[in-house]
């Protein structure tokens, strides 16, 4: 079983949660589809297996935590009703987006998880989805990293599903693939000075950009490092 995804609609939902003001939850819809293969080896004349897939094809969105459960992680049924409505045929799972944090699935998570399969019974337990983004800065460096995984559940403990976002597939083509992330060495201390001193300006405590307008001090900040620095080596040769 695995999961699939366009990459404009992946792409959006991930430009939904980005721009929201903090962590973020939401609901996948979508449906479920099935259908036969049938393989022809050397050792064996004729196999048909099935394949099962979820397809998600659209996604709500809510800015908050505890949008449509209670502290104890039980859903309000009114609430989730009157935010999906008719679109509760559709649903497939639901979301989870958290700044900062370690891209693992929280016991609070476990729970709404388990409370909303409670809820949704015609919904088969493998067929329900548990989205996890998550995102943090990188050590060193003004880049975020975002990690995405598809979770549904196999007992007690949720297992990662296989997720294939359709429109981006290897490319053969070396110049159409992306260049891998390259940052300065720890070891240049003008940088790293700069950076952790300007860091807070346009950075929050919860990974959002406050104030890409500072990105203008960072740069006339290490300009004039660079000018310290030009100034020792002319004195040295």
């Amino acid at each position: 079983m695995a999961v699939r995804i366009s990459g404009s609609l992946f792409s959006s939902l991930l430009f939904q949660l980005k721009g929201s003001s903090g962590d973020a939850e939401g609901f996948l819809l979508g449906g479920v589809r099935s259908h036969s293969v049938a393989d022809i080896t050397d050792s064996q004349a004729h196999s048909v297996r099935e394949e099962k897939n979820t397809c998600i094809q659209s996604f709500v969105c809510l800015d908050e935590k505890y949008s449509f459960y209670d502290n104890c992680g039980v859903p309000d049924m009114k609430k989730v009703v009157q935010l999906l409505g008719r679109k509760q045929e559709e649903l497939v799972g639901w979301l989870s987006f958290r700044r900062s944090s370690t891209h693992r699935v929280s016991f609070r998570e476990k729970t709404i998880h388990g409370k909303l399969m409670d809820k949704f019974e015609h919904i088969s337990a493998n067929d329900f989805l548990l989205a996890l983004v998550t995102e943090q800065p990188l050590q060193q460096t003004l880049a975020l990293s975002t990690e995405y995984s598809f979770y549904h559940t196999t007992g007690r403990s949720p297992k990662v599903m296989s997720c294939e976002v359709v429109t981006l597939l290897p490319s053969s083509l070396l110049p159409y693939q992306p260049s891998p992330l390259t940052s300065l060495p720890q070891t240049v201390s003008s940088y790293s000075k700069v950076l952790e001193e300007h860091k807070p300006s346009f950075l929050a405590r919860n990974g959002c950009v406050s104030a890409t307008g500072s990105v203008d001090r960072l740069y006339e900040a290490a300009l004039s490092q660079l000018s310290v620095c030009e100034g020792l080596v002319c004195a040295l040769v």
